[in-house]
């Protein structure tokens, strides 16, 4: 019975066979003349398609320590949320600003070679009817392309982000990737020159005040001395001096930080004014809206009062009731506040294009810390001058 299975499974698989050769041999002619022009097509479009070209270049990015006098001793244990810092230098890659920068050095590098047939895909091509010589685009024209032809990755798990580029020149494809990820460094040590200069013109001007009141207070100490005075510091005279050298501190930090937060706000604005002035009128009414000022003064207000209670309480490990009451006030405060600026942020976008959307996001944080800094610094400005009060009423024998 198996046998006979076999033999007829075989029968009918030999008669397929066989009926497919027939039907190859009856049109032998159109499959032949397919199978021609499938090898022809093929061949013209490998001989006459045009070769792209890939390149890629790498930029490894990483988190900052922070500023020169709250910086970490050990930065390396210190990479908690650098996944978010890339995500956020990955969007400033792909900003309008880094784009015009690279821009401009593409056309100054086209007219520096001279080399018109290196480049293909920033050239405009003339009809074939005219002329007209190839010439490159304008500066805004090129930033738009850049913004579909530039590719930005983050590689997995590394602190690495990629830039690439395609061409038919393989000269044009490096070109690009390497004057982006150059446009990018430029942005950055742009930056970060003008926070070093302001904290450095900062601390000038904490030198010379500082040193005034040294030699001030100095000259008051001679003339007390010669007279034969002792000054006398009992424990709550040493606790005093303390706490307020602590907040002249924190005043001094806060108000180089504000003086960082306006001096980059008032790029960001400007960057924003040229490209889009309707809303950059309509943040800065945003910013000016009671409720919003409401909650950084109260926020503030309670994380000066947190650390006062922190300067005079016992326990520095932060577990007593009324310090966890300020902490629970704050987050709430801070929570309120970024629901706020998310809501705004959500409505901006929805009807912006995605050039303002970057520097509109700057703006809005950057706003939201410098009032916030402003306010600290108010709030710290009347506590040293309480404090000071009380110094000047210390006993002297």
């Amino acid at each position: 019975m198996s046998n006979n299975n076999n033999t007829n499974s075989n029968e009918v698989r030999e008669q397929g066979l066989q009926h497919y050769y027939n039907i190859i041999v009856d049109n032998l002619f159109p499959f032949s003349l397919i199978a021609i022009v499938a090898i022809v097509v093929s061949v013209v479009y490998a001989v006459s398609s045009i070769n792209i070209y890939k390149s890629t270049t790498v930029l490894k990015v990483s988190k900052p320590s922070g500023n020169i006098l709250n910086s970490p001793l050990m930065p390396e244990f210190q990479d908690f949320g650098s996944d978010r810092f890339i995500a956020n230098e990955i969007e400033v890659l792909k900003s309008y600003k880094v784009r015009e920068i690279a821009s401009t050095a593409l056309k100054d590098s086209f007219n520096a070679l001279n080399q018109i047939d290196s480049f293909k895909v920033l050239v405009h091509t003339p009809s074939k009817l005219t002329n007209d010589k190839p010439k490159l685009l304008e500066v805004d024209e090129i930033a738009s392309l850049l913004s579909t032809n530039v590719t930005i990755e983050q590689k997995r798990g590394l602190d690495i982000v990629e830039i690439s580029s395609q061409s038919p020149s393989p000269f044009e494809a490096a070109l690009i990737t390497n004057l982006y990820a150059q446009a990018y460094k430029t942005l950055n040590l742009e930056i970060n020159r003008n926070q070093l200069t302001l904290v450095k013109a900062f601390l000038l001007d904490q030198k010379n005040e500082k040193l005034a009141q040294l030699n001030s207070a100095e000259d008051i100490l001679k003339i007390f001395q010669e007279k034969g005075g002792i000054i006398a510091l009992d424990d709550q005279a040493k606790e005093l001096i303390t706490q307020l050298s602590k907040f002249e501190a924190d005043q001094n930090l806060a108000k180089m930080e504000l003086a960082i937060s306006e001096k980059t706000l008032k790029q960001y604005k400007e960057e924003l004014r040229n490209q889009d002035p309707q809303l950059t009128a309509y943040l800065e009414n945003f910013s000016s809206e009671e409720y919003l000022k409401s909650l950084q003064t109260e926020l503030a207000k309670l994380e000066v009062n947190r650390d006062i209670a922190l300067s005079s309480s016992k326990d520095k490990n932060n577990d007593n009731q009324t310090i966890k009451e300020y902490d629970a006030k704050i987050k709430e405060l801070r929570n309120k506040l970024k629901s706020k600026v998310e809501g705004v942020k959500a409505s901006i976008f929805a009807s912006s294009p995605e050039e303002v959307k970057l520097i509109t996001k700057n703006v809005i944080e950057e706003e939201i810390k410098s009032q916030g800094y402003a306010i600290k610094v108010k709030n710290l400005d009347a506590i040293v001058k309480t404090y000071d009060a009380k110094f000047n009423q210390l006993p002297k024998s």
